[in-house]
C-alpha cells in the first residue's frame, strides 16, 4: 500500500515517532556497559563505534552513515552495550526498542522478518573471516 493506505500509514506514523535528532557533534548514544534493547537506524549524519582501552584512548570499531544500523548485539541479546556509540555529526536516528519491535512483529509479520533476517546477515558478514 502507498503513504495513504491503512499499512503504509500505520509504519510511517510508528517512523515519525521513533525518529530522535542528535544536533551537536560528540553526542554521545550509549556506553560501554549501558543497559538498553534498542537498534538504530541512521537516517542521517554519522555514528562512531568507538571502544575505550583505557584512560581517553579508544580504539574505532566502525563508522556508520545513512541507511546502516547499529546496536543490533544488545537488541538480539539484551546484554549491556559492548562499546560507545557517539554522534560524529548532527545526527538523525531511527530508535526502535525491543518491545516496539515485537509490538510490530504482531501487526506486521514480513516486516518483522526481513528485519531480522537484515540483522543475521550483518552479524554474519561481521563473523566472516577475510582470507588472508
Amino acid at each position: 500500500m502507498d503513504r495513504s493506505g491503512t499499512i503504509a500509514g500505520d509504519l510511517w506514523g510508528g517512523l515519525a515517532a521513533m525518529l530522535v535528532a542528535l544536533p551537536s557533534a560528540i553526542a554521545s548514544i550509549f556506553r560501554l556497559g549501558d543497559t538498553g534493547d534498542e537498534l538504530f537506524l541512521v537516517r542521517r549524519g554519522a555514528v562512531r563505534i568507538l571502544l575505550p582501552l583505557g584512560g581517553e584512548q579508544e580504539h574505532h570499531l566502525a563508522t556508520f552513515g545513512r541507511g546502516n544500523f547499529f546496536g543490533e548485539m544488545a537488541f538480539l541479546d539484551r546484554a549491556p552495550r559492548s562499546a560507545n556509540a557517539v554522534a560524529y555529526n548532527d545526527v538523525e536516528l531511527f530508535m526502535l526498542s525491543r518491545q516496539r519491535f515485537d509490538a510490530l512483529a504482531g501487526q506486521h509479520r514480513h516486516l518483522a522478518l526481513n528485519l531480522l533476517e537484515a540483522l543475521a546477515r550483518s552479524r554474519s558478514a561481521c563473523a566472516t573471516p577475510t582470507p588472508s
